[in-house]
């Protein structure tokens, strides 16, 4: 994996927010590029709701505690907003936005680490008919 190039700044109350991508050959970069189909007009991301996390909105814009959460989206009408706005508590330290590897990477499983109050916070994006088009880019770059 020659550059995850996923920058986080460091605040108290969320040391990390470690994006951690399987390398892989084809999977040199991590962007997740969501086009827009008829079926998808929503790309919705279901999380829990647990007291200290109401929200979990994926937010890509910058905030003073997050600089650059650089999750590639393609601005179309329907999402304008992918918003990755994580909520920094105390009980979220971690967020391992875990990408494992598969062949045809059929689950993107953004996979939160357990903690008392957040004990899943499993962002599954499935392969389905409707949303064929939640495409990792895998571009090789030398």
């Amino acid at each position: 994996m020659n550059q995850l190039l996923i920058n986080v700044r460091k605040t108290k109350e969320m040391n990390h927010l470690l994006i951690n991508a399987r390398k892989t050959k084809e999977m040199n970069h991590l962007l997740i590029n969501v086009r827009k189909t008829k079926e998808m007009n929503h790309l919705l991301i279901n999380v829990r709701k647990t007291k200290e996390m109401n929200h979990l909105l994926i937010n890509v814009g910058k905030t003073k505690e997050i600089n650059h959460l650089l999750i590639n989206v393609r601005k179309t009408k329907e999402i304008n907003h992918l918003l990755i706005n994580v909520r920094k508590t105390k009980e979220m330290n971690h967020l391992l936005i875990n990408v494992g590897k598969t062949k045809e990477i059929n689950h993107l499983l953004i996979n939160a680490r357990k903690t008392k109050e957040m004990n899943h916070l499993l962002i599954n994006v499935g392969k389905t008919k409707e949303m064929n088009h939640l495409i990792i880019n895998r571009r090789p770059r030398r």
